[in-house]
């Protein structure tokens, strides 16, 4: 105890175990010295050595040498130990397995996954037994020869000692006993040389080449290598060299080929080997090639088979004989390079020193170039990516050895990158002297034993853990000089900023998988519990000191193919366990070679397989989506039935948990009634239908396997370009994932991934057909069903997802053959009318642009093919299109000459446009536009404030000649400027008005006017008619309007300028130079004073209809002044606070035609002004608004009814509260074709008002009785009698069976046929019987409001569910909804789902996510919804936005468990369309 290993300082001394103790016996290296014969043999190459070096590190000079490594069969430096070898090994190679003749035969014989299964049992029997002798021959090493188990036989040779063979298997220690090499380690760096180079070329798959098994024994610090025996002799020789050089063979053509072959394939470059009968060889020189006794043409000794590296360190080792450059180095390299370059192999070819040069400048673009990238690449990753990979492996993926791991950490800025470096240079450090410590004890021992080791062992880990001082110095001095650069100045100089770098517990799990010392997991969790705390190990923490083995990338090849293909018969965990087993073979597989071509071909095979199955798994089998749905549905409904029925014993976390799980599901049925419909392959789906898998994860991992094959599949191509079958699988696989991507674009609900994925779907198919066009026939016929699908869509979910299914498949097509114009043009009539549909629907400018793009780019292919396509899309615009459809060809003619000329022609019919509030829109845009359409007549651009400003009015004036209709209702940027020479106005809207000549009310689609009309709701930034307007011809807009207002002025008969607030009142005034202004919209213009109103009044007469609601400054003055209008038909002056009878009064004392009237919210308007109206001569009033009117009885009514008569339609007395039932006998004595009454809010009215007009009023369509709670009978007889199709009856005291039994009766009646279209029932109550009839009965129901209704339950939203043209529920203060009721609405059988556009349901505090996710997987064309008091999370509303794509409108207020802040900020981040509110 208490004992420590006492390491000095120098490096010159190795300790031995004595006792308890270490003491220095010799050379740190082992140091025995060079034979002559060595020596001799290799004269040439130190005199070359010496002359060689030059001052600068890098560029130091050629190599020179000899054979790098001795045949293990016995092929020395010296010829005269050939003889002996080659015949002991033809008498020791019978005995045992035949390891080569079985695996030559299964290589040559077996096919598919049956020879891979071979082939890993074989190769793992093999190791098996190489490991097991391997240990056995270690063990005994320093045992007399008489006392070992399997005997030593006479192969001679100098390197290494003592050969083994047992069972056909050849034993070669890998040491330094010659000093050949320097030392112990660079002899197994040697043997590790050999082993890289064996698989690299047996991964490159050459056809008629053998090859041997060979594996690497590290056991108790010794390397055995073992190989398979081969039937070859000293004369079967036929390319190489056996004999350092003196003879060089290239003796089989077909051999030949096949080595130059591979030299193309490794970057291998051909040169001259051998002195005057040298032969070009595409290899080292000392690899050999033979022709066996059984026929088969063999390739072994790879120990150099890669150029060596210039060399860093000038010293007296033969360092070119196992530093050498990666493989994957020299495949990457700009030129090929000679494997003899800088050594004396190499020297009498002519071109040696270009050779020797490119090597140099191979080694410097690794120090200056690939190094510093690959730290780069580091730095770039994650925390967490950087956690999972697995560092050598990226290391030599990117050609650079472990020695350079200082040099990258030098590069490397990144802290967690450079600890983990470090971290692997110390374990590796720590492993070549516990390999030191422990050879030396084996050499001590003469008997078998395993204490002595352990001893070693533990005392080494002890030196470590106790942080003593010379064993931690020596530690930092060695991994100095193994690692060039490897440590800071601070870290070389201070033992405790070296130590603090370091985590001792990784760095022990490190140690253990590169020595083999396993640690017990007691000891590993204490010391994981606190690195830092002291901890002695005792013998029992030491588990086993294991032997390591290096083998052949084979077992773990073969193994990964064979799990793979079992994983296929198999479906669910075990096919994902077999799956991962399988990747993990792979993925070790590679770590060994990672430029096996093979290798990523059958990984990249394996995860083709997977990705498409997970695929499948996503897509409706053997039923429809519906009824995998509905199946899906009844098991949810039934797990949540059970769920509630124990939900009263649940704590919270059970209850999120369920509703967790309840949402998963919920969103496995919406992505499984999507629109995956068309599969890509026919493989049935083998996922089980109970317990979903999330299909969001399904799809990830689908993709990630999809890509990663892809990846793998390229790299493949890349070290091996003639590799056809790698070709045809990657065409296969980009085939697959293109059409896996469109269907994710298809099912996903999110707009941007939806374009970008059906965009990556495109390119992956299209580079699959100009692979191999043979699936052209497939693609076409997608194609052709998803145009089908596009033309019968009703929706635009519908239209966008067939688009987005057909548009890359049509693309493929017309990109594999140009001279398709029939291709070319289909593609640019389905982008053409997919950015019509886009118009009113998106903000995003980009997705637009793209498809415009597209379609101009595929119209232009089409023209030059053939001419017929002009005519084909003249003829479109002429005969189909639409109005939107002349804004998308604008932008598309702007690179399509043909079109631009033919669209032109066209433009000058366009008649209309309309753009109500297209807020995104510019005004250059419209201006463009304007410029189009050289003969527009017509153009509303009410509500676009940003767009619609003075500059764009003086254009619109200046360019729009022919203009007659112009409605700028609510565009508040508009003002109106001075006027000027006391009638002509400079200002926007006087420029624009001047201009016109007519201005119709009806702007429904251009109603009336001739030529086509355009009619697009919500815009985006859209340069609409850029193309066209360029060549135009017109004056500039900033040019004056006044002269055009002498021309004009006396043709402006409609003017609308409401909402318009920034609009001066002195500005009114100057619309007086409009003498036949006919009407005059003002309402909201509330600058207006009276002084200017009158002065208007005065100078335009003919006004017959004018508004003047809300111009909040205006008094009686200014509403008399209309009395000077004396053809006034409409006056509405709402809202005027300042308005009394005697403003009523004079302005109605000279109207005779007065037939629309309405002073509502006037509390100044009394009976007195009531009877005005009715004394007015001739008057024929046909709607009446009094609302507000808080003064009126029912004698001014009485004697304003009895004028009007049967010429009134519609009268509004709500919130009059001194009306009586007497109103409504008056209604049906005097007025019997009134068609909609509101006497809402009225406390006085009562049943029998519903009396007195089911008598009278038979044509009553629409009434409001509100808040009228002394109406509680009569409701039966008036919807009887009535042609009733809105009704309003908010509060109204009605019971249930009254409700049921009118509507019933309604049913019944001679009327029925008039249908209630309208109905508010709120704050009534209902119950679900009641409903039931109501339902039952007014099947057209479109608005229903039931708010309120606390009497109703979850049973009523089944029979709401069955309302085929509902489109707004309002359900607030339900209070017994909850989660089942909103299924029930949105059940499949029923129709609102489809219909639904407007949903209010708040104030309903059982509700949940689940609810949420009910109406995003249901309601997906949903505009508006309000809810609040839920309980809600930030997930549910992400689908919920993901699914209804129309959601225009959103409120969620005080729901429970939603994070409000995250909420607003995704919504703002992602979903920019939708107006929220979230409180």
């Amino acid at each position: 105890s208490g004992q420590y290993l006492r390491f000095p300082l120098s490096m010159s001394d190795v300790y031995s175990y004595e006792g308890d103790s270490y003491s220095s016996v010799g050379a740190y290296e082992d140091a025995a010295t060079i034979s002559p014969e060595v020596t001799n043999a290799y004269s040439e190459v130190e005199e070359a050595t010496a002359n060689g070096y030059e001052e600068s590190t890098i560029d130091s000079g050629a190599y020179s040498g000899g054979n790098a490594y001795e045949s293990l069969y016995g092929d020395e430096t010296g010829p005269e130990t050939k003889e002996d070898d080659l015949s002991d090994v033809k008498v020791a190679k019978f005995i045992g397995k035949d390891w080569n003749e079985e695996f030559q035969r299964i290589l040559e014989n077996e096919k598919g996954h049956a020879k891979y299964k071979m082939l890993s049992e074989l190769a793992a029997d093999f190791v098996y037994a190489a490991q097991t002798y391997g240990q056995i021959i270690i063990s005994e090493s320093s045992l007399p020869e008489d006392a070992k188990t399997i005997k030593p036989v006479g192969l001679g040779g100098i390197a290494g000692g003592e050969k083994f063979v047992c069972q056909n298997i050849l034993f070669k220690f890998a040491l330094d006993s010659s000093g050949l090499y320097g030392s112990d380690e660079a002899a197994m760096k040697s043997a590790s040389n050999e082993l890289k180079g064996l698989m690299s070329y047996y991964n490159l798959q050459l056809d008629g080449i053998c090859f041997p098994l060979m594996a690497l024994i590290d056991f108790r610090g010794y390397r055995l290598v073992a190989i398979s025996m081969l039937p070859i002799g000293k004369d079967s020789i036929i390319y190489g060299s056996s004999d350092a050089g003196a003879t060089v063979h290239a003796d089989n053509e077909e051999f030949n080929n096949k080595m130059k072959r591979a030299a193309e394939i490794l970057n291998l470059k051909g040169h001259h080997v051998g002195k005057v009968d040298g032969k070009v060889l595409f290899s080292c020189g000392d690899i050999e090639g033979h022709k066996g006794s059984d026929g088969r043409l063999y390739l072994l000794d790879f120990g150099r088979a890669f150029p060596p590296q210039v060399r860093m360190i000038k010293d007296q080792k033969r360092r070119h004989l196992y530093e050498l450059l990666r493989p994957e180095l020299v495949a990457s390299n700009a030129v090929p390079l000679s494997s003899d370059a800088l050594t004396a192999w190499g020297k009498n070819d002519d071109q040696a020193e270009v050779h020797n040069e490119e090597v140099r400048q191979a080694t410097m673009n690794l120090y200056t170039t690939v190094i510093p990238a690959f730290a780069t690449f580091l730095d770039g990753l994650s925390d967490d990516a950087f956690s999972k990979i697995r560092l050598t492996e990226e290391l030599h993926r990117h050609g650079i050895n472990v020695r350079h791991l200082g040099f990258v950490r030098t590069h490397a800025k990144n802290e967690s990158v450079r600890r983990k470096i470090l971290l692997e240079c110390v374990a590796r450090s720590m492993k070549s002297d516990i390999q030191t410590l422990l050879r030396n004890k084996n050499r001590e021992l003469m008997i078998p034993s395993d204490e002595p080791y352990r001893k070693v062992s533990l005392l080494f880990l002890n030196s470590a853990l106790a942080r003593h001082p010379p064993f931690w110095e020596h530690i930092r001095n060695e991994t100095q000089l193994k690692f060039v650069n490897c440590l800071t100045a601070d870290e070389k100089q201070t033992l405790p900023i070296f130590l603090a770098s370091l985590n001792i517990y990784e760095l022990f799990l490190r140690f253990s998988d590169l020595s083999g010392i396993r640690l017990s997991p007691q000891a590993l969790e204490e010391l994981a519990a606190d690195p830092s705390a002291p901890l002695r190990l005792v013998d029992p923490d030491i588990e086993a000191i294991a032997a390591t083995v290096k083998y052949m990338n084979l077992i773990e090849h073969s193994a990964g193919v064979v799990l793979a293909h079992e994983a296929t018969k198999c479906s669910g965990r075990a096919s994902e366990r077999l799956f991962a087993m399988a990747d993990s073979k792979f993925r070790r597989s590679l770590e060994r070679t990672p430029n096996s071509s093979l290798t990523l071909f059958d990984w990249a095979k394996m995860l083709h397989t997977q990705a498409q199955r997970c695929a499948d798994s996503l897509k409706p089998q053997e039923e429809s989506a519906q009824e995998t749905a509905a199946k899906l549905a009844e098991r949810l409904s039934q797990q949540r039935s059970k769920a509630a029925s124990v939900s009263a014993g649940k704590t919270n976390t059970d209850v999120k948990i369920s509703r967790a799980a309840s949402a998963n599901s919920r969103h496995h049925i919406r992505l499984n009634s999507g629109v995956l419909r068309r599969a890509s392959s026919s493989r049935p789906s083998e996922a089980p239908l109970i317990v979903p898998p999330d299909p969001n994860i399904v799809q990830e991992k689908a993709r990630a396997c999809f890509s990663s094959a892809e990846e793998k599949l390229r790299r493949a191509l890349k070290i091996k370009t003639d590799y056809a079958e790698a070709r045809l699988e990657l065409a296969h696989l980009l085939y697959d994932y293109g059409m896996f991507l469109i269907s994710v674009a298809v099912a996903s609900s999110n707009e941007s991934t939806k374009y970008q994925l059906s965009e990556l779907g495109h390119q992956k198919i299209s580079e699959s057909l100009s692979i191999d066009p043979c699936r052209l026939a497939s693609v076409r016929q997608r194609a052709l069903d998803g145009v089908k699908d596009f033309q019968a869509a009703t929706d635009f979910a519908s239209l966008r997802d067939s688009f987005v299914e057909a548009q890359p498949m049509l693309m493929c097509i017309s990109g594999n053959r140009n001279d398709d114009g029939q291709s070319h043009f289909e593609v640019g009539m389905l982008c053409a009318k997919f950015c019509r549909s886009l118009l009113d629907r998106t903000t995003d400018n980009e997705i637009v642009d793209k498809y415009i793009s597209i379609a101009a780019e595929q119209f232009k292919k089409a023209i030059e093919v053939d001419i017929v396509f002009l005519k084909n899309v003249e003829r479109f615009l002429q005969l189909d299109a639409k109005p939107a459809d002349f804004l998308v060809f604008s932008q598309i003619s702007a690179s399509v000459g043909p079109l631009h000329d033919s669209l032109k022609a066209r433009c000058e019919h366009v008649s209309s446009i309309h753009l109500p509030h297209c807020n995104g829109i510019t005004e250059a845009s419209i201006e463009s536009l304007m410029l189009a359409c050289p003969n527009l007549r017509v153009l509303a651009l009410d509500g676009n404030t940003k767009s619609v400003t003075d500059s764009l009015m003086r254009f619109i004036a200046v360019n729009c000649h022919h203009l007659e209709c112009l409605s700028v209702k609510d565009c508040k940027s508009i003002t109106i400027g001075p006027v000027v020479d006391g009638n002509a106005v400079s200002g926007s809207i006087m420029a624009a008005v001047s201009s016109a000549s007519f201005l119709s009310t009806g702007f429904g689609g251009g109603a009336g006017i001739s030529g086509i009309g355009i009619d697009v709701g919500v815009l985006g930034s859209r340069n609409i008619g850029a193309s066209l307007a360029s060549s135009q011809s017109g004056k500039s807009k900033l040019e004056t309007a006044t002269e055009h207002n002498s021309k004009c002025a006396n043709t402006l008969q409609f003017l609308d300028i409401s909402g318009c607030s920034l609009i001066e009142s002195k500005s009114v005034v100057a619309l007086s130079i409009f003498t036949k202004l006919e009407t005059l919209l003002m309402a909201g213009v509330n600058k207006l004073v009276d002084s200017d109103l009158i002065k208007l009044m005065e100078s335009s007469r003919k006004i017959q209809t004018i508004s003047i609601s809300d111009c909040f400054q205006l008094t009686n003055a200014g509403l008399a002044s209309v009395s000077k209008l004396d053809k006034l038909v409409s006056l509405s002056a709402a809202n005027c606070k300042s308005f009394t009878d005697e403003g009523l009064v004079g302005a109605l004392k000279s109207c005779t035609s007065l037939q629309v009237l309405d002073v509502s919210q006037n509390r100044g308007i009394t009976d007195t002004g009531v009877k005005a109206v009715s004394s007015i001569k001739s008057s024929s009033i046909k709607s009446l608004t009094l609302a507000g009117c808080e003064s009126i009885t029912d004698s001014a009514v009485k004697s304003l009814l009895k004028r009007a008569g049967s010429t009134l339609f519609t009268v509004d007395l709500s919130g009059c509260p001194l009306v009586t039932d007497a109103v409504a006998s008056y209604l049906a004595k005097y007025c019997p074709n009134i068609a909609e009454v509101s006497l809402a809010n009225n406390m006085k009215v009562t049943s029998k008002t519903l009396e007195s007009l089911s008598h009278g009023c038979h044509s009553l369509e629409r009434i409001d009785i509100s808040g009228c709670t002394n109406i509680s009978t009569g409701l039966t007889s008036f919807m009887a009698s009535c042609a009733l199709e809105q009704l309003k009856a908010v509060s109204c005291s009605f019971t249930p069976e009254d409700v049921g039994m009118a509507f019933s009766a309604k049913a019944e009646s001679k009327r029925s046929g008039q249908a209630v279209k309208y109905l508010d029932l709120s704050d009534i109550r209902i119950t679900d019987e009641a409903l039931s009839r109501i339902t039952a009965s007014s099947t057209l129901v479109r608005v229903l409001r039931l708010n309120q209704c606390g009497a109703l339950t979850n049973i009523s939203m089944a029979k709401i569910s069955q309302l085929e043209f509902l489109t707004e529920l309002y359900v607030d203060s339900v209070y017994y909804l909850s989660d089942v009721g909103i299924e029930k609405l949105f059940d499949p059988s029923g129709t609102v789902g489809k219909t639904i556009r407007t949903l209010s349901v708040q104030k309903c505090a059982k509700l949940t996510d689940t609810a949420m996710l009910t109406i995003a997987e249901h309601a997906r064309g949903l505009k508006r919804l309000f809810v609040s008091k839920w309980r809600l999370q930030s997930s549910s509303v992400r689908v919920l936005l993901e699914s209804c794509i129309d959601l225009e409108d959103l409120l969620i207020e005080q729901c429970s468990e939603l994070n409000v802040a995250d909420t607003k900020a995704m919504i703002k981040a992602e979903f920019k369309r939708v107006s929220a509110l979230i409180l």
